[in-house]
């Protein structure tokens, strides 16, 4: 199968992420248009729990918001979704559009009223531009701190976006410190919504929470590594449930 990219200028109020994919496959016969859109990373969340160890009055996970300058992980979730949509729908036509302005990052949980769906003025009015047909949305999702290794679950409080949850568990019989062990678990807890354009109304909407753990004694760039890999598996599975494959 044949893809070409054009890759051009958005307007200012987005960042500098525009791709057109078009099957050259289906050009006689063109298919559904979509416009696909990605706002999770305009920061990190750093979750950390491990005072409970020792101390279950400590037991409450804290949480700092690390900012991340022009949305970098927008473009590995696009090429994600690009990804799902190539095994869908192939004779889709799409583009993709990543924002950076701050105001498509506060209170996304407010756009969406049943299956109603409002989008800001702005980011209206730039998927208006596409001509699509519908809306593939990639948005934060918030839900309970699930960690599970395949035997236990630990985890406490609420995450959303992206980011690492810092953990501490007692591995052993000793009642002391010599038997904890301090785990990192990068998280994705995102939401794929698929939008009817004309009708703003969402047709169907997939939920990814997804966290696993590794020992915190791996590398800043293997627990970076690992987050992209999760972005990319889960966000491509979202779109392939969201469309029916």
């Amino acid at each position: 199968m044949q893809r070409r990219w054009l890759v051009g200028a958005l307007p200012a109020l987005f960042a500098a992420t525009r791709v057109l994919a078009q099957d050259a496959a289906s050009a006689a016969a063109p298919g559904r248009r979509y416009v696909a859109m990605s706002l999770v990373s305009d920061k990190l969340s750093m979750v950390e729990k491990t005072g409970g160890v020792s101390d279950p009055t400590q037991n409450h996970p804290r949480t700092t918001e690390v900012p991340l300058a022009g949305a970098p992980y927008e473009t590995a979730a696009l090429r994600a979704m690009a990804s799902g949509l190539a095994a869908a729908d192939p004779a889709a036509r799409t583009s993709f559009l990543a924002g950076s302005a701050p105001e498509f990052y506060a209170d996304q949980d407010d756009w969406f009223d049943g299956d109603a769906v409002r989008l800001p003025e702005k980011l209206r009015q730039a998927v208006g531009g596409e001509s699509a047909d519908r809306l593939l949305l990639l948005t934060k999702w918030r839900g309970d701190a699930v960690i599970s290794d395949g035997k236990t679950s630990v985890g406490s409080g609420k995450i959303a976006g992206l980011g690492f949850y810092r953990y501490a568990r007692r591995e052993g019989l000793s009642r002391d410190d010599t038997d904890v062990h301090v785990y990192v678990a990068p998280f994705v807890y995102t939401r794929l919504s698929l939008v009817d354009l004309a009708t703003s109304r969402l047709v169907r909407s997939q939920v990814v929470h997804d966290a696993r753990p590794y020992p915190a004694t791996i590398t800043t760039a293997q627990q970076f590594d690992a987050l992209l890999q999760m972005i990319d598996a889960s966000t491509a599975a979202a779109v392939a449930r969201a469309l029916g494959a």
